[in-house]
């Protein structure tokens, strides 16, 4: 029998959330699991913004939550809604569990997109990749970031100042990147460059 996995996330209302969390579903369902994610279900259906509605969200994701084997909690910070899942897995005896933000799947395609345009890899390299991705960096906004570096003929430091001028802004997903397109970020005159080219790029 197929094991339930409650995906437990920041959401807040927030749609670019919902696609991380439809993300984070999976990478669970990679391993064989079924996700249950009541953020995504529900989104757009209960406002967070409204008191009422989001007590009944919360009451119903706990009440899937009763019937879960595993509670998986994603991203670098615990906000109150996740607590009160995560509190209310541990009294009823549910596992929770520290959950990886991206498949093997979805780290192999991007290793692979970057060995394509910079023909080497190592260890290192890998690593600093897995790491953005487990910030909440997409595969598909990651692999921007060295289609830019490609073009500038750079290296692997100039890759990490993008991606960490993106993490600074809460930039995660090619969504976020295109709605910041018409608001210049607090950034270098070379920065802001970069900025320009990185949205230029999502027309190519």
């Amino acid at each position: 029998m197929t094991a339930f996995v409650y995906i437990c996330s920041p959401y807040g209302g927030i749609r670019e959330n919902a696609v991380r969390a439809r993300e984070y579903g999976k990478v669970v369902a990679e391993e064989g699991y079924m996700p249950i994610i009541p953020h995504v279900m529900w989104h757009g259906i209960f406002k967070d913004s409204v008191a009422d509605e989001r007590e009944r969200a919360i009451a119903a994701g706990l009440e899937l939550l009763k019937h879960c084997d595993e509670l998986r909690y994603f991203g670098n910070e615990i906000t109150p809604g996740m607590a009160q899942e995560i509190n209310y897995a541990r009294a009823h005896g549910i596992p929770v569990v520290k959950g990886q933000a991206c498949s093997r799947s979805e780290l192999g395609e991007v290793l692979r997109f970057f060995e394509e345009n910079f023909l080497f890899l190592n260890r290192t390299v890998a690593d600093i990749l897995r790491d953005y991705m487990e910030q909440g960096i997409t595969a598909g906004l990651l692999k921007e970031a060295i289609k830019i570096t490609a073009k500038k003929s750079a290296g692997v430091n100039y890759l990490e100042g993008i991606l960490n001028n993106w993490v600074a802004r809460k930039i995660f997903t090619i969504e976020n990147l295109k709605s910041q397109g018409n608001s210049k970020p607090e950034t270098t005159k070379n920065e802001y460059s970069d900025y320009i080219a990185s949205l230029n790029s999502l027309e190519d």
